[in-house]
């Protein structure tokens, strides 16, 4: 069986409807890191690729494994899935505190697994603090007056 490199993160978002939908990107690549192209099936917990939660704040390491609820393949090599806990986990990804996925991919004749952890929505850093203050040093052109 082949080898395939498997990476991924996951973001919880506002969603759409009922509240807060969690979406892992998953990344397959080939041995040499070529894309590596799978066949999402119509239901895809039928498909290539397993989901589950690896590792919680509230439950410490674990596996429950994850139900697909969405898909939206973007390209070769990338797929996105909606995912949600199983009913009788009760709450969604969010509440559990959840840091990291793990996500399984074979699809009969090559196999690879990997993390996909938590990340956050990107934010406008500042290059000053929330208070200003007055600075410790000089600048250049107050020297010179």
């Amino acid at each position: 069986m082949a080898r395939l490199d498997v990476s991924g993160s996951f973001i919880v978002t506002v969603g759409y409807g009922a509240g807060p939908v969690a979406w892992v990107v998953v990344c397959v690549s080939d041995e040499n890191g070529k894309p590596y192209p799978l066949s999402i099936p119509t239901d895809p917990n039928n498909g290539p690729v397993q989901i589950f939660i690896a590792l919680s704040a509230i439950l410490g390491p674990t596996k429950i494994d994850l139900r697909i609820t969405d898909t939206a393949p973007q390209g070769v090599g990338y797929y996105w899935f909606a995912v949600e806990p199983p009913a009788d986990v009760g709450g969604n990804l969010a509440g559990m505190g959840v840091s990291s996925l793990g996500i399984i991919v074979n699809d009969g004749s090559s196999h690879g697994q990997g993390l996909g952890c938590a990340c956050a929505p990107a934010t406008v850093a500042t290059w000053y603090a929330t208070r200003m203050q007055k600075p410790q040093f000089k600048l250049k052109q107050e020297r010179r007056r």
